[in-house]
């Protein structure tokens, strides 16, 4: 949860604290709650706190909102790729060029499908999307960042 957090581009004590506040909220009112699937709930919390966080006047609520389907980055971790040594850091450099290419909302669906190895399912109930659409994202974003790898082999090539 934490680097979910982090992925809102907000600092390390703000984090921490939207995620406790998360916990001391659960806490404060488990005998009412009626938590069927937990890590979702703790993702959409999390999320919520977050916007909530980060809009504390109707200027910054406009910005939240805009942020959320616009300005969410996903920071490429090098070690999900396994390839040749001497070809890793090439390759890993042209990934992060082409997941920043992505839309932010292909990214947000990436980050929490693959590097939070969530299932579709979680990640459209956090994304507030059906899961179609969280399947129909995913598939275009790894069409895309194939097409983007294919073409620069091809210009390699030549």
């Amino acid at each position: 949860m934490y680097n979910y957090a982090r992925q809102f581009q907000i600092d390390h004590d703000a984090s921490n604290d939207c995620i406790q506040d998360v916990f001391l909220e659960i806490w404060n009112s488990r005998k009412r709650l009626k938590i069927t699937s937990i890590r979702p709930y703790l993702f959409i919390s999390v999320r919520n706190k977050i916007t909530k966080y980060r809009s504390r006047s109707l200027q910054e609520q406009l910005r939240a909102e805009k942020y959320q389907q616009e300005e969410f980055e996903v920071k490429y971790n090098p070690a999900k790729i396994r390839s040749d040594a001497e070809n890793k850091k090439e390759l890993e450099k042209k990934l992060q060029s082409g997941v920043e290419k992505l839309s932010p909302r292909q990214r947000e669906v990436l980050f929490l499908i693959f590097y939070n190895n969530m299932s579709y399912a979680d990640a459209a109930k956090i994304l507030g999307i059906k899961v179609k659409t969280a399947y129909n994202q995913v598939h275009k974003s790894i069409n895309d960042l194939r097409e983007f790898l294919v073409t620069l082999l091809l210009l390699l090539l030549l």
